[in-house]
């Protein structure tokens, strides 16, 4: 009898001292608040691109090159985002799943391909805003592991994206280039030019 009960209290005692340690590791872990924006920014910005997507498929605009890029961006950006809820909630982080505000996509018809990519732009932008205040957070609560992943894995990610975004803006704006009534030469980011970039 004497020997059950001392089982049971060595039992007892080892599940509250895993419950414990499952408490320190969100303790540990820290920067919730910061890791949640980061993963609800991750999914405004991939179904931003998502939009664009279907914008640029439709039988109106046609134009399948600009669409397939940002369906590719779309699932990138949401596979990013898995890598991160991944990684943070084996590591004891408390994860909120965002919800999404609805896009206004009739704003698509009145603007061009180089404002959209602009806005797109000023979104990625954010993003590495965010990254440092996440890498900077986790740096603060003395969890250099997950600083290190975010500096060399997410951040390089974000670089290549915000670089190759410039770039493919430069190149439209450079296609399309018209003489204006002036004798000055504008980019009108549209018209048939557009479909070479295309």
């Amino acid at each position: 009898m004497l020997i059950l009960k001392i089982i049971l209290i060595s039992t007892l005692a080892m599940s509250g001292s895993g419950f414990n340690c499952r408490n320190r590791s969100l303790e540990y872990f820290g920067c919730n608040e910061e890791l949640n924006e980061q993963i609800a920014l991750y999914f405004q910005i991939s179904q931003f691109y998502l939009s664009l997507s279907v914008h640029y498929g439709s039988n109106e605009i046609s134009l399948s090159g600009f669409s397939k890029f940002f369906k590719e961006s779309w699932l990138k950006k949401l596979k990013i985002a898995e890598k991160l809820i991944n990684y943070a909630s084996k590591r004891g982080a408390k994860i909120e799943i965002p919800s999404t505000e609805k896009l206004n996509t009739t704003l698509w018809c009145q603007t061009n391909i180089c404002q959209n990519l602009e806005q797109i732009s000023k979104l990625e932008n954010k993003n590495d805003d965010q990254l440092h205040k996440l890498a900077k957070c986790a740096t603060f609560k003395n969890n250099t592991q997950f600083a290190s992943i975010i500096e060399r894995k997410f951040m390089r990610d974000q670089f290549k994206i915000s670089t190759y975004l410039e770039n493919l803006l430069t190149k439209i704006e450079r296609n399309t280039l018209e003489f204006a009534a002036n004798g000055t030469r504008i980019s009108t980011c549209d018209g048939y030019k557009l479909s070479l970039v295309d």
